[in-house]
Order: structure tokens, then sequence, then C-alpha cells
């Protein structure tokens, strides 16, 4: 796990006991998980596979108040896990939410139309090329880092096979592209 990978897992994990500092550090992704939801074309009756949700699940979270779409949100970290649980009960969102304890690059087990791939998961592209095997037909979205962090945050998808991307305006990402299985 690269610096930035740490210090916000320890970051998300220390806080995510407070809903309001969730609220607060959920708040510049409002816009960014609603280009995405536009970008996937995420309706309410999709089920969406969050990959990477980390302590502070903020991604799942919008897409569910947006959508109201099944969101099931993957970890690799039990701990991560545990926390975004306790803190989504809180939120009583739990009905909305489901949270598994799962490596992204394992076989997914779960009929879903719609992906979205967090920054921090590391090797993305190993991810994303599992994501299309266990797909019959989905849309992944994975945010990309800027080229002066992407040796930071290690391997990304082959970014000539994007379909579409939208922008943002974020320190360590600039946007979000769009894999379709077909």
């Amino acid at each position: 796990m690269n610096p930035i990978q740490s210090f916000t897992s320890a970051l998300e994990k220390k806080f995510n006991k407070f809903p309001f500092f969730f609220k607060f550090y959920s708040l510049p992704y409002t816009k960014i998980v609603e280009r995405e939801i536009r970008l996937a074309d995420i309706k309410p009756d999709d089920t969406v596979i969050n990959v990477g949700c980390g302590a502070l699940p903020f991604t799942s979270v919008k897409l569910s108040e947006i959508t109201g779409a099944k969101i099931y949100a993957i970890d690799n970290n039990k701990q991560a896990i545990l926390s975004a649980t306790e803190l989504i009960d809180s939120l009583d969102l739990a009905d909305k939410i489901e949270f598994l304890f799962a490596d992204g690059k394992d076989p997914i087990h779960i009929d879903f139309d719609k992906a979205i791939v967090a920054l921090q998961v590391d090797p993305q592209d190993e991810v994303v090329n599992n994501l299309i095997e266990y797909s019959n037909y989905a849309d992944i979205v994975v945010r990309i880092p800027r080229k002066r962090f992407r040796k930071t945050y290690g391997s990304f998808p082959d970014l000539s096979k994007a379909k579409d991307s939208v922008k943002h305006h974020m320190l360590t990402f600039d946007r979000s592209v769009l894999y379709k299985v077909e």
C-alpha cells in the first residue's frame, strides 16, 4: 500500500464513528458520483458493485441515495468492512447497502449490472479484468489517477479500451472512465 492509500485508509478508520465527519468528507464526492451515475447510466433497478469501498463508503452511500439501486460494497480490508457496516447502521442505510469482505481480483459471484472501482484499488487492471470475466453485460467505471500520481497508485486498465469518460477536479484523480462488457 502506498503512502497516500495508507493515509486515506487510516483517516477513514479513525473518523468513521462520526457521521458528521462522514457527511463533510463525502461532500466533494457528490458531484463525482453524480457524473459517474450519468456515465454508466445507473438506474434504480440496477445492481451495483463498489470495489474498494473503504471504512467511509461515501461512493456506496451516494449511489444508494441518488439512484436507489442495490449496492454491494466490497473491500479486502476486514476492519474497513466492519467499520463501514457500523457507520451505515448508524445512518439507517443497512437495508440499502450490503458489505462484502472480498478482493476484487477474486471471482465475483454477484449478478451485477454496473461497477465502480475506487482510485485506491490496486491493481486496478486485474480487478477490471476480473469484473469483465464475471459479467455477462456490465458497465464498469474506474477512477484514473492524474499523470503525476500514476506511479503512486500502481497499475490501471488500458485506457485505449475505455468507451467514454467524465472529468473531475480532484487532486489525485482527474477523470472516471467507462468500460463496457457486451
